[in-house]
């Protein structure tokens, strides 16, 4: 298993990132892995800004997990989702890295689940199968994560907070409008994707931009040969190599975004050896010629 090289870099200033997933914590398929494989390099780069998003259960808490007070602007967050009725846990992964950890407990709001399934239907078009356990709990975590989504935006309001979606079922047509009317209204910054398309994991990449401040890209590249491949590194699975013509066209996309936003951040995310440098520089060079 190989590590992303170290960064002499300091760690992003008031910033943080969370990277929600049903498997922090919790090992029911490859992202588990995924995510196990980067968290020391994340924890090296962004240090305690980084934070790992996942639903609550005894076996998590029990083997995975060293809980731990949060002594920064999470703790006022997680007392405004205890206000609404939503209990979490914070701690430590006890992995590689000790990344910081927050577990949701979504089994708080089941009381209400279909109150949350009305809603579904009527502002997206979802109708939910009904008598699934397995379904309402994706829903139940589904929903305190969009509560702890928005309490974060509620409690800092000098920040600026990015969303990166990691379920194409947020851009699905029935859902698009509503997807970025939900960050605009919460003054949530769009990150648009550029990744392998045709697998039950890739997300579309919807050019919008939801904020005048900052517009965000990541291009995590295109290896459809390691995308959905299990037992590999995170950099294993971002080798790629964009082409001349793959840059000239999203040259073109990520120009246009700009100019919808004060500021623009393209980020490449193809992490192997130096592919994302020389892919930074040939993208600048074709931008700025």
């Amino acid at each position: 298993m190989t590590t992303p090289p170290p960064t002499d870099r300091p760690p992003p200033q008031n910033a943080a990132l969370l990277e929600v997933s049903w498997e922090v914590c919790q090992k029911v398929g490859g992202i588990y892995q995924v995510l196990r494989s980067k968290a020391a390099a994340m924890r090296q780069r962004w240090d305690g800004s980084y934070l790992l998003v996942g639903p609550l259960t005894e076996e998590s808490v029990a083997l995975e997990l060293e809980p731990e007070a949060p002594r920064d602007w999470l703790g006022p967050v997680l007392k405004r989702l205890e206000e609404q009725g939503v209990h979490a846990v914070h701690g430590r992964w006890l992995v590689a890295g000790h990344p910081r950890v927050l577990l949701l407990d979504h089994a708080s709001v089941s009381e209400r689940i279909e109150a949350v399934k009305h809603r579904l239907h009527r502002d997206h078009g979802v109708v939910p199968t009904r008598g699934r356990e397995l379904i309402d709990e994706a829903i139940a975590f589904g929903e305190t994560v969009r509560m702890l989504i928005a309490a974060c935006a509620e409690r800092l309001p000098g920040d600026r907070i990015a969303v990166e979606f990691r379920n194409k079922s947020w851009f699905a047509s029935r859902h698009l409008n509503e997807t970025i009317a939900f960050e605009r209204e919460h003054g949530l910054i769009h990150v648009v994707v550029d990744e392998p398309q045709g697998f039950s994991s890739s997300v579309p990449a919807e050019w919008e931009t939801t904020s005048p401040d900052l517009a965000i890209v990541r291009l995590h590249g295109r290896n459809r040969a390691t995308w959905a491949k299990k037992g590999i590194s995170a950099a294993e699975r971002f080798n790629y190599l964009y082409s001349d013509e793959e840059l000239r066209e999203l040259a073109g996309s990520v120009t246009g975004l700009g100019g919808q936003a004060r500021e623009l951040h393209v980020l490449f995310n193809n992490c192997y050896r130096d592919n994302a440098q020389r892919n930074a520089l040939m993208l600048q060079g074709l931008m700025n010629p």
